[in-house]
Formats: structure tokens, C-alpha cells, sequence
């Protein structure tokens, strides 16, 4: 079951990435973290009744029309929620944290790169590898 899973998943990533005419390296692509949601997208384009081009005629989504209509109460709305302070219970302050915290580690993570690249690459292979191991493994 493991195998057709990951055949599928392979698939989806080679599938997307052969979609379009501007598309990263191969090496890149299946190291970047589009691979992740590649079922997902394969998914969502092969069932889709819309056009896979990249601009959309105006009249094949009719329910933007009401957004359309009312950006500007919207933003104003948006707006007026981002000038006022957090409320009490307000669940958002962990998705702020998550992000800084993702921000920091990736800026940590370019440095380790542009420092040392010989070990950055060495690790990173070294956990691609023990993914791998664990997959096959279990």
C-alpha cells in the first residue's frame, strides 16, 4: 500500500512539474515544499471545470461579481481591524509566533548556507536520506 502511495505521490510531483512552460530545475522542485500538496494540487487541476490558464475570463466566476462590488467596504472593514489591538481570546498571537518563528529559522538557515555550503548540503541530504530510510523501513 506504502509503494502506491508513494508511485501517486511521485507521480502528482512529476505531473506538476512538467505542467507548465516555466518551471524550476528538477532538483529544486522536488527539494522545495510545493511536493507536499502535489496530490493535492494534481487533484484539484485534473477535476477542475475551469481553464488551467493563467487569466480567467471575467464571466466564468459569477459569485466574484459581489466582491467586486463591495472592495471598498471590505477594505475598509480590513483596515479598521488592523489599526484596533487584539482582543481578549483572540486566537491569532500563535499563528504570529509560528510565522516569526519560521521567519527566524529560515534567516538562521541561509546564513548556515551562504557560510558553509558543504555542510548545509550534507545535512539536508542527511535528512532527506533518513526520511527515506524511515519510510522504506516502516
Amino acid at each position: 500500500m506504502k509503494w502506491i502511495l508513494l508511485v501517486t505521490w511521485l507521480t502528482a510531483i512529476l505531473f506538476i512539474h512538467f505542467r507548465g512552460a516555466v518551471r524550476l530545475p528538477l532538483g529544486r522542485q522536488i527539494l522545495d515544499h510545493s511536493i507536499l500538496l502535489a496530490p493535492v494540487n494534481a487533484f484539484m487541476i485534473l477535476t477542475s471545470r475551469l481553464s488551467t490558464a493563467p487569466y480567467l475570463p471575467d464571466g466564468s466566476l459569477p459569485e466574484l461579481k459581489l466582491l467586486e462590488q463591495n472592495w471598498q467596504e471590505i477594505r475598509e472593514e480590513a483596515l479598521r481591524l488592523a489599526s484596533s489591538p487584539n482582543s481578549e481570546g483572540d486566537q491569532t498571537g500563535w499563528i504570529n509566533r509560528f510565522t516569526h518563528f519560521h521567519w527566524v529559522f529560515d534567516q538562521k538557515r541561509r546564513a548556515f548556507k551562504k557560510t558553509n555550503l558543504l555542510m548545509y548540503r550534507a545535512a539536508k541530504f542527511s535528512l532527506i536520506g533518513l526520511a527515506l530510510y524511515l519510510f522504506i523501513k516502516l
